[in-house]
């Protein structure tokens, strides 16, 4: 075969691919029909005998502006109408369909709609839309889709939706309450941020993911009913809803965020499940220092530094059964007296309990290894503290400034031991070093 023959058989190749990826996409009538009785230009596009409306819309000022009152938008739509002679179902309605439709006070969705797309009601200024109806069948609504809808105070959420994106419902500022159906797997995040008016949210069986910002500054949210099928509370998701009083956590939950719960003024109590493994930074600081049983934490692991806040008046806590525990843990938690490790930790991390004034005991760990720097510096009232045979590692400024420790036996394995461990600690007469 010569090289020009080799390429025209290449070519023809190339061509019936081509052919056969555009005859797999069939195109109809794309159009515009005008609604007579509503008054509405709708503008479709057509793929696969599917159609999306594409216009009245932000791109469409004329359509826009004419575009008044109570809309219903069509389950199928044709050149003719939807009692053409030619007609296709309405399965999308496309990004930014109703953005800044200022003149539209309700919108009824079909049946027949699968997706809100992005920005689809998303408003930069002046709505007046109060109710907004969405058809049983619709699989996603996506980011933007009901965005600074000021004005909304009815929204449904049909039992088919499964995701709820980022943003989605954000600043609709006078919503007073929400059901999300167990259909829902992630509410994205911010999905419902800074709606201010929201006060009561129906979270059904199956939501897995409360996704970061969810109900950010949701200020006026009284409880949070969280069934067993959340997995992850991400981070800051109910951070700020100040009236927030009830927050009830099932077993089954695995990850409490950063600031999770933070600056909940109105928390009562919470109940941290012993299914959980992680608990973030500063989750539920600035809660009422009454929210948690006072004896016990249990079941949580990987808890990070400001957990509860420095003020919160934790005596004496035992957390046997946790897996692991993370720096900064009791990091200046000024009223804790004594505590109990778990028997599987092996690494004391960083200020683990630096600055804890009140802390007199410390039960450690027959196979802790590590003790990291600054991790009980500043313990102003521990007296002795009984170091494990295993322990091969001694950090910076360990037992810094422990003013009433009087004792301390090295173990015979220890390897290395940082500047200044013991400096600051006036009291100690006995230190038994290996030879």
């Amino acid at each position: 075969m010569t090289k020009a023959s080799s390429s025209a058989q290449i070519g023809r190749i190339a061509a019936m691919a081509v052919f056969s990826l555009v005859a797999a996409v069939v195109f109809g009538d794309d159009g515009r029909w005008y609604d007579s009785a509503q008054r509405v230009s709708w503008g479709f596009t057509v793929l696969n005998g599917e159609a999306t409306i594409s216009t009245p819309g932000f791109w469409d000022s004329n359509a826009r502006d004419n575009c008044t009152g109570d809309i219903v938008v069509p389950s199928r739509i044709g050149p003719d109408g939807p009692n053409g002679a030619k007609t296709y179902p309405v399965r999308d309605i496309a990004p930014g369909l109703f953005r800044n439709c200022t003149k539209v006070t309700s919108v009824k969705l079909p049946d027949s709609v699968r997706r809100i797309a992005p920005n689809a009601f998303y408003f930069d200024r002046n709505s007046i839309i109060t109710n907004i109806v969405i058809g049983e069948g619709c699989l996603d609504i996506c980011e933007n889709a009901f965005l600074r809808c000021e004005k909304l105070v009815r929204l449904n959420i049909p039992n088919t939706v499964t995701n709820i994106s980022e943003n989605a419902i954000q600043l609709c500022k006078v919503l007073p309450r929400i059901d999300i159906p167990g259909s829902v797997k992630v509410v994205g995040d911010s999905a419902f941020s800074a709606c201010y008016a929201l006060e009561a949210v129906t979270f059904g069986d199956g939501i897995e993911i409360i996704d970061a910002d969810a109900f950010l500054n949701c200020s006026s949210l009284l409880a949070a009913n969280l069934p067993a099928s959340v997995r992850t509370i991400g981070d800051r998701a109910f951070y700020g809803c100040d009236a927030l009083a009830s927050a009830t956590l099932r077993e089954g939950l695995e990850t409490i965020g950063n600031y999770a719960f933070n600056q909940c003024s109105s928390l009562a109590s919470v109940s941290i499940p012993s299914s959980v493994t992680y608990v973030g930074e500063r989750a539920f600081q600035y809660c009422p220092d009454s929210i948690f049983d006072k004896e016990t934490v249990p079941g949580v692991c990987l808890l990070s530094g400001w957990t509860v806040g420095v003020d919160n008046p934790f005596g004496a806590i035992d957390l046997f059964g946790v897996n692991g525990v993370a720096d900064g843990l009791f990091k200046d938690c000024r009223d804790v007296t004594s505590v109990v490790l778990p028997p599987g930790i092996e690494t004391l991390g960083g200020s683990m309990f630096s600055g804890c004034r009140a802390l007199e005991s410390v039960s450690l760990p027959a196979v802790l290894k590590s003790i990291e720097s600054y991790a009980f510096q500043s313990c102003q009232k521990i007296q002795a503290v009984n170091i494990p045979s295993g322990v091969t590692n001694i950090g910076q400024l360990a037992f810094g400034y422990c003013e009433k420790l009087a004792a301390v036996s090295l173990p015979d394995v220890l390897a290395a031991m940082g500047d200044n461990a013991f400096d600051g600690c006036t009291n100690l007469t006995s230190l038994t070093i290996p030879a």
